[in-house]
């Protein structure tokens, strides 16, 4: 078998610590890569993201990207235009213009003056609704509290950017069908950030999976499943 590469992509908002847990279920053999977007800890404050810059390019190894939310718009975009990429992982990924979900057009307009009127206010209500409908909603949302107290969130125009980026890949990634990439897509059952018809997908190439009970966050009550998934999909062992 290849050599595994695998990069997991972070949401908005929320750094690259939130894979954490998720990272040590990997055995040693595999190169396991976690980067922080531009601006979203000190040392890429002043320097430009590229996700090429942790993919392998030599043959023997099989690049494996792993996105969630906002990073699986990037991962997706990404491996659509670029040979180097085996395998796509996209958690709690739509590509739908709908405008009922919470991040439709007007609800990231709204997020956008929220942020500008109480940015603390604004994230807190933010991770909330991450958890929200999730039959974990309580539990998760206080974990995720207590853990966003430790940190330290990207400076106000890193975050309108990367909404503005949202908005953007909203209106480009609109179809799957010349996806090229042998791919996974994990919804949660409860995600209310978007909407995904299972019908709509008739690319071969691409899994569908809905994990019962999941919200937004998949990251503290859902591992399990969510690393289950990931792992049955690129055959390693669990």
């Amino acid at each position: 078998m290849d050599k595994l590469n695998i990069i997991f992509l972070h949401g908005w908002l929320f750094n690259s610590q939130i894979w954490s847990t998720i990272q040590q279920k990997f055995e040693s053999d595999i190169l396991v890569k976690t980067p922080d977007f531009n601006g979203y800890n000190d040392a890429t404050k002043n320097r430009e993201f590229n996700l090429s810059d942790f993919i392998c390019t030599d043959s023997t190894v099989e690049n494996i990207l792993v996105g969630w939310s906002y990073g699986s718009m990037v991962a997706l975009e990404y491996a659509m235009r670029n040979e180097h990429v085996s395998k796509l992982i996209l958690i709690n990924f739509n590509i739908s213009s709908h405008e009922d979900t919470f991040m439709s057009d007007s609800a990231i307009t709204k997020l956008s003056e929220n942020l500008k009127v109480d940015r603390r206010k604004s994230i807190r209500n933010f991770a909330f609704e991450c958890c929200k409908n999730s039959k974990s909603m309580i539990t998760d949302f206080k974990r995720l509290d207590a853990l966003m107290k430790t940190w330290i969130f990207p400076e106000q125009n890193i975050l309108q950017d990367n909404l503005n980026h949202i908005r953007y890949l909203r209106g480009k990634l609109i179809s799957l069908e010349n996806l090229n990439v042998n791919t996974l897509i994990i919804n949660g059952e409860f995600d209310n950030f978007f909407s995904i018809d299972k019908n709509i997908i008739t690319n071969k190439k691409i899994n569908y999976k809905i994990i019962s009970g999941m919200g937004h966050f998949p990251f503290f009550s859902y591992q399990a499943e969510i690393v289950d998934q990931i792992k049955q999909f690129i055959g390693v062992k669990s």
